[in-house]
């Protein structure tokens, strides 16, 4: 504000003298305003800053305790699985260098906390993954378990020959799971000669030939089938021919001794497959019919 006063002659005089030194005091006043607002954010800046890394310092350990109580869940898994034990004992090592590089981090900050519960949180979602298949894996093998119960109980007049036992009972569960899988009879076995003539003796023989019948079965599913006999000789050999290769059975890829595609349509259905045999002698053979992935039959038979 300016300051005015009237002299004899009536005009008017202008104070400039005390109305600037009122001004510098208006703005020391507003310096003096913003220093102690600027002092009093400084404070609560380093207050901030102190808190901040005090509760840095809580965040890590509470990764720490995190990481440890993960570890000691990694390490009460149990499995019969080899490949989930391997599997498991990689994550327990991940989680051994992430407790490493926890425990020798220095420079602290929300970014890296952050970083460090992802990574956390992956090996949690890890374990939570495993216990999961375990508990599958073993609902599994509990309702396999009562299955094989119940296949027992079912098929209590079959006489299982011992060293075929494990692997039968495996192809007969799959048997009664599906009852649509056709099955052979009547399975024979014929030593013959170059003309395809049976003959008496073994080792006059040139050719083989395995007949047997494919069972009626209404809910098989109709049409072409590849059909594929395996012929084990006297000396446990499986015998074969040019014609003879590999074929996939249950994951594996096992020789046969000869193949034959036929036309399967619900009925019973003889079925004849020849192959050459190079060195037929006297003795036992066994015979194994495999078809839609199944064994479907065997039968052993013993040549003069």
């Amino acid at each position: 504000m300016e300051d005015y006063s009237y002299d004899e002659m009536g005009g008017v005089h202008h104070h400039h003298h005390s109305s600037s030194t009122k001004g510098y005091t208006v703005v020391i006043a507003l310096m003096a305003i913003v220093m102690i607002g600027m002092s009093v954010l400084y404070y609560k800046q380093i207050q901030t800053l102190r808190g901040s890394s005090e509760e840095l310092t809580i965040e890590r350990d509470n990764l720490l305790a995190d990481l440890d109580s993960l570890k000691v869940d990694f390490g009460n898994i149990r499995t019969e699985n080899d490949s989930m034990r391997i599997q498991i004992s990689s994550e327990r090592f991940r989680a051994d260098s992430l407790m490493d590089r926890l425990k020798k981090e220095r420079g602290w900050s929300y970014a890296k906390i952050k970083k460090y519960e992802k990574e956390l949180g992956t090996l949690r979602g890890v374990l939570k993954g495993y216990i999961r298949q375990i508990d599958s894996l073993n609902k599994l093998n509990n309702r396999l378990i009562s299955e094989n119960t119940a296949m027992k109980r079912d098929m209590n007049g079959l006489r299982l020959r011992a060293d075929k036992a494990e692997e039968t009972q495996q192809e007969l569960q799959a048997q009664v799971r599906k009852a649509s899988v056709v099955t052979a009879r009547d399975i024979t076995l014929s030593a013959l000669n170059g003309k395809d003539q049976q003959v008496k003796k073994a080792r006059r023989a040139t050719n083989l030939r395995v007949d047997f019948i494919l069972n009626a079965n209404t809910l098989a599913q109709l049409g072409e089938r590849d059909i594929y006999v395996r012929v084990k000789g006297p000396d446990d050999m499986i015998l074969g021919n040019a014609n003879s290769g590999l074929f996939l059975f249950q994951g594996q890829k096992i020789n046969y001794s000869a193949k034959r595609t036929v036309d399967y349509q619900g009925e019973d259905l003889p079925v004849a497959i020849y192959f050459g045999g190079d060195s037929i002698t006297e003795g036992r053979y066994n015979i194994e019919l495999f078809m839609d992935g199944y064994l479907i039959g065997t039968n052993e038979i013993i040549l003069q």
